[in-house]
């Protein structure tokens, strides 16, 4: 008779992808939010236009409008704090005392037929007033970008204003994260444990004489990056691809990847673009095709009705034909027939749809796991988002990793 027992299960072997999104900044302590960026607008535009002493580089509201009084200035600076005027971006200054705004919120310029910037900052100064929440992703301002250009689809030099505008808030962004974010990194390969809660690993020290910070592993991440398998779980990596939705690179490279991590396969596939590389530019657009609006406008098109291809222009599926980049993320996908897809830091806006949509419905991939952050709660405002992307909930619920199995990144807590 033969031996009697149960033979161990083999683990199933998959390849894996990580998708990463901002999220994936901010849990390091980059200020790369929206919110990071325009309030960096507001105080940078006060600063600087507290150093002018003369009347060229302001002017009084109350002499375009007799609903405000003398006291309530606009201040105008440019991107490049040459102290010109900024043709685009005005800051509005209430109660001015001391050289010290009360209240000040962005405006468009008044000397600028604005429709993107005047929507955009409206917008921001009612949730102020209303306490409401304010835009939280960048997905919000391509969300508004598409909105205007469908609203104004019969206006070719509407359409103009808003491209020109969308094209300078795309150079500040970019300017922004040059200066204020990537050049401001040094990045330490090893983790430097500080007294967070759950020993929290990744937070920046501020090295004030130098005005950099100087950052290390989150330890967390890094343990996914590192995992050969996952949570409770038969599966085995075999291979691990980075996918990078950001336009940031130095925390991911000089940490995560530069002779840190031995299961990557190749270098990261930066999908939209890098920050000033020529050969990979930075795309910042709409990336939802399968909206009726969106529909509309290719008809509009097609019958020769909509007479510009302008308002095509900062479509994702039109810059991505740039670059190879979409085209590489797709060969992954045919690299193996099991495929885990691991999202951490994508908050799954529309405006990735696109994407998204088409790793998620290969047919390759059997599951994907949305790294939650903090709290359940996250998990589910994540699977929320990605239900908008499935054509097919059965399809999701068959590939999406239930919570218990779903790794978490802790909050940073001082």
């Amino acid at each position: 008779m033969g031996k009697t027992g149960n033979k161990e299960q083999q683990p199933t072997k998959y390849t894996k992808l990580i998708l990463l999104g901002n999220g994936f900044d901010l849990a390091h302590g980059l200020k790369t939010s929206y919110n990071h960026f325009i309030d960096f607008i507001e105080d940078n535009m006060g600063h600087f236009s507290k150093g002018l002493n003369n009347e060229d580089y302001r002017f009084s509201v109350s002499e375009k409008s007799t609903k405000m009084n003398e006291e309530e200035l606009i201040y105008l600076v440019n991107k490049n704090h040459e102290h010109k005027i900024d043709k685009y971006i005005a800051l509005y200054a209430q109660n001015k005392t001391d050289n010290q705004e009360a209240f000040k919120y962005l405006i468009s310029n008044p000397y600028h037929k604005s429709i993107y910037y005047k929507t955009l900052f409206n917008q921001r100064k009612q949730a102020k007033y209303n306490k409401d929440k304010d835009f939280e992703n960048w997905a919000d301002l391509e969300q508004l970008y598409f909105d205007l250009l469908y609203e104004h689809r019969n206006n070719a030099k509407d359409i103009d204003t808003i491209n020109e505008e969308f094209e300078h808030i795309t150079d500040l962004l970019q300017d922004y994260l040059t200066n204020e974010v990537e050049g401001k990194i040094l990045c330490l390969n090893k983790h430097i444990h500080k007294p967070y809660k759950n020993n929290y690993t990744g937070v920046p020290f501020v090295n004030k004489h130098k005005n950099i910070s100087i950052f290390t592993k989150n330890k967390y991440i890094d343990d996914l990056f590192n995992a050969k398998r996952p949570n409770k779980s038969n599966i085995l990596f075999e291979e691990t691809y980075v996918i990078s939705f950001n336009y940031t690179s130095n925390l991911l490279e000089h940490l995560y990847c530069k002779n840190a991590n031995k299961n990557l396969s190749t270098k990261p596939i930066y999908l939209h673009g890098k920050l000033n590389d020529k050969e990979n530019p930075i795309i910042f657009g709409y990336g939802d095709e399968s909206t009726n609006k969106y529909k509309e406008l290719q008809e509009l098109k097609e019958t020769k009705q909509l007479k510009d291809d302008a308002v095509f222009q900062n479509f994702k599926t039109f810059r991505y034909l740039r670059t190879g980049n979409f085209g590489a993320v797709m060969g992954l996908l045919g690299l193996s027939s099991n495929i885990y897809v691991q999202i951490i830091g994508h908050s799954f806006g529309l405006c990735d749809k696109t994407i998204l949509q088409s790793v998620f419905h290969h047919e390759n991939v059997k599951k994907i796991e949305a790294v939650y952050y903090g709290s359940e709660k996250d998990y589910f405002t994540k699977s929320y988002n990605i239900a908008r992307i499935f054509d097919n909930n059965k399809l999701m619920r068959e590939k999406l990793i239930p919570l218990k199995n779903t790794r978490m990144i802790p909050e940073i807590t001082d």
